[in-house]
């Protein structure tokens, strides 16, 4: 196989392929805001001690904003779920979605445990879901990069 061939297929494989508009995408920026009332939600049902702190550092806030949001979609969407993508098991639809969406948004969830109490563990999944749907949609990670972003600008915006 040629050089630039394998370089391409690596690309498609992990969603790192030019996509259409998906700004003007009803259902992407139907999910954009569907995040904001949630977190809106949320804001309004947790005490004042549950949310993080105000005085957050720049840096913090890069990473959460830009950095996680990138690495994650480039591991998860990207090489997980473009390699399951890539199999009959994963492409199956399980409640509307793949399975490789599906078992995607379990690992994904999974790490979140990590350093999120429980129920905001928990409260990363269909977000989640939401990423990989437009990861198939548009068989590139750039919008569920995009919306991961946004949605970590808002929840930053509305928790601190």
């Amino acid at each position: 196989m040629h050089k630039l061939s394998r370089l391409s297929a690596l690309q498609a494989d992990l969603g790192l392929n030019r996509c259409a508009l998906f700004h003007r995408d009803r259902q992407f920026v139907g999910a954009i805001l569907l995040g904001l009332v949630a977190l809106l939600g949320l804001r309004l049902l947790l005490p004042e001690h549950a949310t993080h702190n105000a005085a957050l550092g720049t840096w913090l806030i890069f990473n959460v904003v830009l950095w996680y949001p990138v690495l994650e979609e480039i591991l998860f969407r990207g090489v997980l779920q473009g390699q399951l993508l890539q199999t009959v098991w994963g492409k199956k639809l399980l409640l509307g979605f793949s399975r490789a969406n599906w078992l995607t948004t379990l690992c994904f969830t999974a790490l979140h445990f990590i350093y999120h109490p429980p129920l905001w563990a928990l409260g990363t999944s269909l977000p989640s879901l939401l990423f990989g749907h437009f990861r198939e949609r548009y068989t590139s990670i750039y919008p569920a990069m995009a919306l991961h972003v946004i949605f970590n600008l808002e929840y930053l915006l509305l928790m601190a």
